[in-house]
């Protein structure tokens, strides 16, 4: 951002030119809006409640105050855009992706950026959005099991059984073990199995691989965003 633009912020709100400039010189914004004040440069009745302040209402609450859903917040938190706990700068910046939310422009320019078979695999695949699904494929992806010769497994004991998995994932997240569970486990084990060979094979990377499922790009952030703990599993 040029100097230009932010005398022209500067001219239209004190505070979008605040959070602009502090963004741009690398100022913490509330220090920097301090320092405006100390030298009488901004009216102290101009300021407005400090952008740091945490917002006094839950998750849930400010997904539907914004009209976000609650995932989409807590994942745009996960991804350090946010701060813990959001405050009222966040906020205001959330009622702003929600003006772009579902806009069919901007998908299209998302969307254009991916190859033709990664649309087809973000329409056809079975869905990650669920913080259990994500957990296990990354129990699937990141399994090293290894193969000697003739095909024998060397390290048997890393197996994941679907049945034994069907009881894990109801006792972390509270998933019913039932059938339906169990054919959607088989689906994210294909998935994670076909994606780790394409990372053997020298295909993709890692990181390419996660990044064409729309997941963190690395096994800690991975494993983090999952955190059977948090308030929107």
């Amino acid at each position: 951002m040029d100097f230009m633009r932010l005398e022209e912020i500067r001219h239209t709100s004190i505070n979008a030119f605040i959070k602009a400039a502090s963004r741009h010189y690398r100022i913490i914004e509330e220090s920097l809006g301090t320092l405006l004040q100390d030298y009488d440069l901004v009216p102290k009745d101009e300021m407005g409640p400090p952008g740091s302040v945490p917002v006094p209402l839950s998750m849930t609450e400010i997904a539907q105050k914004v009209g976000l859903p609650i995932k989409v917040v807590g994942r745009v938190q996960d991804l350090g855009v946010l701060n813990r706990p959001i405050t009222c700068s966040d906020f205001e910046f959330l009622k702003s992706l929600r003006k772009l939310w579902g806009n069919h422009f901007i998908l299209r320019c998302q969307l254009a950026r991916l190859s033709q078979e990664q649309r087809e695999d973000l329409i056809m695949r079975p869905e990650l959005s669920e913080k259990w699904k994500r957990w296990v494929y990354a129990k699937f992806f990141f399994k090293d099991i290894k193969y000697g010769h003739g095909g024998r497994m060397i390290n048997p004991d890393q197996r994941t059984f679907i049945y034994a998995l069907t009881e894990e994932v109801e006792s972390i997240f509270g998933v019913p073990n039932c059938q339906n569970t169990r054919d959607e486990l088989k689906k994210i084990r294909e998935m994670a199995y076909n994606d780790r060979k394409k990372t053997k094979q020298l295909r993709a990377t890692e990181r390419e691989v996660l990044k064409s499922r729309g997941l963190p790009e690395t096994e800690l952030e991975l494993w983090q965003d999952t955190f059977m703990f948090d308030m929107y599993s």
